[in-house]
């Protein structure tokens, strides 16, 4: 038997082990990703008191706080409803119980929050 042969394969061996590290060497890599968040309404207020008067019109103002954690410049539209407190959000238009506008004005905005106002 050669006696070369298993001098052989350890040296083979460990010029493997030793070349695999500058081969094989691990790369490790980490995103993040942080989608939009859902704004919320804080603080509104609403024209108070309300006095009304038959056959008189009469402008309501509500004005409210928006934030959003992901910052304002990303809002795009504001819509306001105000129903009669045996109805809900989704009631249809209707001058006796139900207003909605969907044409409210940006105020001033400040990193994460967005003054509005809205008329009815």
């Amino acid at each position: 038997m050669d006696h070369r042969i298993p001098f052989v394969i350890l040296s083979s061996l460990v010029v493997s082990l030793f070349l695999a590290g500058f081969v094989f060497s691990d790369t490790a890599s980490t995103s993040v990703s942080i989608g939009n968040r859902m704004p919320w309404v804080q603080t509104p207020t609403v024209t108070d008191p309300i006095d009304l008067n038959e056959g008189a019109g009469i402008t309501i103002y509500c004005n409210a706080t928006i934030t959003d954690r992901n910052g304002w410049e990303d809002i795009d539209e504001i819509n306001a409803s105000l129903w009669l407190n045996t109805g809900s959000e989704t009631c249809a238009s209707d001058p006796d119980n139900c207003y909605k506008n969907t044409s409210c004005t940006k105020g001033t905005g400040s990193s994460t929050d967005l003054d509005v106002n809205c008329s009815f």
